[in-house]
């Protein structure tokens, strides 16, 4: 007769069973508590990626305090928004009520660098009751801005989407945009100008979602070396991609397959990583980088193409990037601390924001040119070794030279009264 074991796991109850089961039911016990467990832990992991909604219901918790400002207000007392409560002002042709402006006081934070799909809804209704909706024949236009900083009626940010210059009642409006930058705070401005009558302005039912950017590794399995050609692309890594990458997409130049590019195109961040091999060839390709750039190879290359780039860049310690006829342009921040930046043309790097570090300099050809282009004071980096062959500076502020700057070739400061440069 086979013994029988008495358990209790984790309660109060208790059974009996056979030594070879026991094993059985201890595994679906814990499988069961871990699988709990589990959910419990991701029910409480805070994903980055933007997915904000307020529906503009007012008081306590709710979002709709958080648009409170030159005059608007959350509520209903007017009959409400399009669903429940809705953000509101009056709109008529006297003193600061010709022009509104709302945006949040709470920063929308958790970006992570692609695109954005803001929709929301409005109305234009009568002043006075019966609140008769206006919005097809007294409708003015509505502009909106998206902000890094609170926003101020003299400095809303930068417009997104075309004025809306007609609407419907309860019209859903949507825009797409991609920040300039990573922001790390973010908020929505809008100014409605008045049309005509006597109305209630409404905002409702406000959305602000960030789309999941899709990792793109090239495989150059066409190749033709063309950026858009789909078959050169795995998205994710492993799997062919169907579709080209955009503006919004981040792609990865791996070590596993060389990307000497003939035709250009875009993407999101850019990564160039240890030992791969990145090139834009003889017919001038273009790529623009609408993120930032991290290069960490040794065989970087722009031979007459060009790489812009708006967010930072930054070349990696030990890295390379050889310019021959090409051109660099960094619109952003420029990091080179231990990488070096080779000349074997006529080639330029121009550099629009803060320079952390210029790294190494080394001219095999001469005619490289470096400039400072930025429109905001900017450092004038002394290299680690060699030096400028040209040194160009250009806009209306004071590049400040690091130290005793050594350039081979010219020095050339625009003809411009405020463009100085600070020896």
């Amino acid at each position: 007769m086979k013994r029988l074991a008495r358990i209790s796991l984790f309660n109060h109850s208790s059974f009996e069973t056979s030594p070879k089961l026991l094993n059985f039911y201890i595994m679906k016990k814990l499988f069961v508590i871990l699988t709990v467990f589990c959910s419990i832990v991701m029910s409480n992991v805070a994903f980055s990626q933007i997915n904000y909604n307020c529906d503009m219901q007012s008081g306590g918790s709710n979002c709709g305090p958080d648009w409170d400002n030159n005059g608007f207000s959350d509520g209903s007392s007017y009959t409400g928004g399009c669903t429940g409560m809705g953000l509101y002002d009056n709109s008529w042709n006297s003193g600061t009520s010709v022009e509104l402006e709302a945006w949040n006081n709470v920063a929308i934070t958790g970006y992570t660098g692609g695109s954005i799909n803001l929709t929301f809804q409005t109305k234009l209704v009568d002043y006075y009751s019966p609140y008769q909706d206006r919005s097809a024949t007294e409708w003015g236009s509505l502009k909106v801005f998206y902000n890094t900083t609170t926003p101020t009626v003299a400095s809303p940010g930068t417009q997104i989407g075309s004025t809306i210059s007609s609407a419907s009642a309860c019209q859903l409006h949507s825009i797409d945009f991609v920040p300039a930058s990573m922001v790390t705070n973010l908020y929505i401005a809008f100014i409605y100008s008045w049309g005509s009558g006597d109305n209630w302005f409404i905002i409702d039912e406000l959305s602000v979602v960030e789309t999941v950017l899709s990792d793109f590794t090239w495989t150059g399995g066409a190749g033709d070396n063309n950026w858009n050609t789909v078959a050169n692309w795995d998205s994710p890594s492993g799997t062919p991609a169907s579709a080209a990458p955009t503006s919004s997409d981040n792609c990865i130049i791996a070590s596993t397959a060389d990307a000497n590019i003939t035709a250009g195109g875009a993407c999101n961040n850019l990564t160039i990583n240890s030992d791969a091999t990145f090139s834009l060839q003889a017919g001038g390709p273009s790529i623009v980088v609408n993120g930032d750039l991290l290069v960490g190879g040794l065989n970087s290359s722009i031979t007459t193409g060009s790489l812009t780039v708006n967010g930072s860049s930054t070349i990696s310690s030990g890295a390379k990037i050889l310019i021959s006829n090409g051109s660099l342009n960094a619109r952003g921040a420029f990091d080179a601390t231990g990488a070096t930046l080779e000349f074997a043309g006529t080639g330029t790097i121009a550099l629009s924001d803060a320079v952390t570090s210029i790294g190494t300099i080394t001219n095999t050809s001469a005619g490289g040119t470096i400039k400072y282009i930025g429109v905001a004071n900017q450092t004038v980096r002394v290299p680690a070794a060699g030096a400028y062959h040209n040194l160009t500076i250009e806009n209306a502020s004071t590049k400040t030279a690091e130290g005793n700057l050594n350039v081979d070739g010219n020095l050339t400061t625009e003809a411009e009264a405020s463009c100085i440069l600070d020896l």
